[in-house]
């Protein structure tokens, strides 16, 4: 059994995580980016799981927690808290700029 959930839409396979998150936020997954679960859980597709980050800040946070010895990050740890937030503003500022390309 797999890491992730897949579904089949359309004829393609896809990780559920990714369907999950674009139907939540009525856009594709930007380019270098990926959705990370937050809980560290690979089949808890929970939309309150689920985090847009770039491949680089992706790979940043698993090297770091590596580093420290532990799997996932406390989703009320201050600095998860402050990061997220910065992710959100990021996302709704690239949502903003692809609606405004799409006009």
């Amino acid at each position: 059994m797999g890491r992730y959930k897949n579904v089949r839409i359309d004829g393609v396979l896809r990780r559920e995580h990714d369907v999950v998150w674009e139907k939540a936020n009525g856009m594709s997954i930007p380019p270098g980016h990926i959705i990370h679960h937050i809980d560290g859980n690979g089949k808890n597709n929970d939309i309150s799981n689920l985090q847009l980050m770039t491949h680089k800040d992706h790979l940043r946070l698993h090297a770091s927690l590596r580093a420290v010895g532990k799997d996932v990050v406390d989703p009320d740890d201050p600095e998860v808290v402050k990061h997220r937030q910065s992710q959100r503003d990021h996302y709704e500022r690239h949502k903003e700029e692809c609606r405004e390309r799409n006009r």
